[in-house]
């Protein structure tokens, strides 16, 4: 009797987590290649990719204006095997005052985990501010608290 229940919990379990819009990789850190074979895939289902990412660091964008920065692991952000870590605006500035430096400073060609979810993104492209037919995707993971950074 108890085995019997305990499947049907494992059962239910899997359908829960099976359909709630994501996946989720455990044990196991995801390169930026996996990640974006993974959201393409998790995409199709308009689903997204939770798990811990591997990465390093190769570009930094800060917006001193905008809301958003952001780490690359490519030195060209449109690159197809890019995944970009975003950071908002109070992240940011969380990190810069404990580190007392610039992202730049703190993150470029650093190894670092990010725990978060993966979501492929559509990029449209415009011309003399019209969107035309052409577009790409990214693969992004944003950022919500600092401890979901990790320094390897």
């Amino acid at each position: 009797m108890i085995k019997n229940s305990i499947t049907k919990i494992i059962i239910a379990l899997i359908m829960i987590l099976g359909f709630s819009g994501y996946y989720l990789y455990k044990n196991k850190d995801i390169t930026p290649e996996q990640a974006i074979f993974m959201t393409a895939e998790a995409a199709e289902s308009n689903s997204t990719v939770s798990g811990v990412f591997k990465l390093k660091i190769q570009a930094v964008k800060e917006e001193n204006l905008g809301k958003m920065s952001y780490l690359n692991s490519e030195l060209d952000y449109r690159d197809q095997r890019n995944i970009t870590i975003d950071i908002p605006i109070d992240i940011r500035m969380g990190l810069t005052d404990k580190y007392n430096a610039s992202l730049e400073s703190i993150f470029m060609d650093k190894n670092i985990r990010v725990t978060g979810v993966a979501k492929r993104m559509k990029i449209n492209f415009y011309s003399q501010g019209v969107k035309t037919e052409k577009f790409y995707y990214q693969t992004h993971v944003r950022i919500k608290n600092i401890d979901q950074i990790e320094f390897i």
